[in-house]
């Protein structure tokens, strides 16, 4: 039983950390860890009568809602919806590929009851295969994220206090900015599309530092250097609000279609 639940623990943990990869979230470690443990538990269900597909399946779906909710936390039905069909669907996967396998090999060591998943082999060589699986689950997402939304154009209207500005922003997969300190994604805007909130002397540190200032580092082809930047009070991007986000301040001059660079994972975040 303890081998059982500990395989299980692993196998949740990476398709977890798959679900998360696709729906754009980054659970903290902890809420992975305890999601994967409640799967392993929930393993036990292997020990049950075997029950109709029907039950069996609304059974999966129950196991994944908590799971998701544990892991992923609740922020709106769609995005939960969302989270838990996509859990269950690698569930599912990993299940068909097991029930393949015991189709081929007669003695494949694989049991299986209830949508539960027994394989006798040792935890290590498990742990192995699931951290191959992870790498290309990892390179996959990672080929998709390069393509998904890049030169898209979008309305960007950002509050400081009481004061609002509104100009167009480029997704761009080339802008990984993160602040060092909190994690926060970065929007960099020029200085003239900021320059209704917060004024180039503040900016530059000789007035009353803004809220939640701090100094991003850059790395582009050939130069380096640090950009200022503010945590503003809200930002809506196409009518969405996006979250822990800071915008960094250029004095250079984008384009004439739009100005400011969007990390294209807040567009990705947004949409999940």
């Amino acid at each position: 039983m303890t081998n059982l639940i500990f395989l299980n623990t692993v196998i949740d943990y990476c398709i977890l950390i798959s679900a998360g990869l696709i729906i754009g979230s980054r659970p903290k470690i902890w809420r992975l860890i305890a999601g994967s443990i409640f799967g392993g538990m929930f393993s036990l269900r292997i020990f049950l009568p075997t029950l109709p597909l029907v039950a069996d399946t609304l059974l999966l779906l129950l196991g994944c809602a908590v799971m998701s909710m544990i892991t992923f936390g609740y922020k709106n039905i769609k995005r939960f919806f969302k989270s838990v069909l996509t859990v269950f669907a690698v569930s599912f996967i990993l299940s068909g590929i097991a029930a393949a396998v015991m189709s081929l090999f007669e003695n494949s060591g694989i049991a299986m009851n209830n949508s539960s998943l027994y394989i006798n082999i040792s935890p290590l060589m498990l742990i192995l295969i699931s951290v191959f699986c992870y790498i290309i689950i990892r390179i996959i997402c990672f080929f998709f994220q390069n393509t998904e939304n890049e030169n898209e154009l979008y309305t960007l209207k950002i509050g400081y206090g009481k004061k609002e500005t509104t100009f167009i922003g480029l997704c761009d997969n080339g802008n990984s900015l993160c602040d060092p300190i909190s994690g926060s994604r970065v929007i960099v805007a020029t200085q003239s599309a900021v320059s209704p909130l917060i004024s180039e002397y503040d900016l530059d540190g000789n007035g009353e530092k803004p809220d939640g200032y701090r100094i991003i580092p850059y790395t582009a082809v050939g130069v380096s250097g640090y950009l200022p930047a503010f945590r503003p009070s809200n930002v809506n991007i196409n009518g969405s609000s996006a979250e822990s986000v800071l915008i960094a301040v250029t004095k250079e001059r984008l384009s004439d279609e739009y100005s400011a660079i969007i990390n294209a994972k807040i567009i990705k975040e947004l949409r999940s």
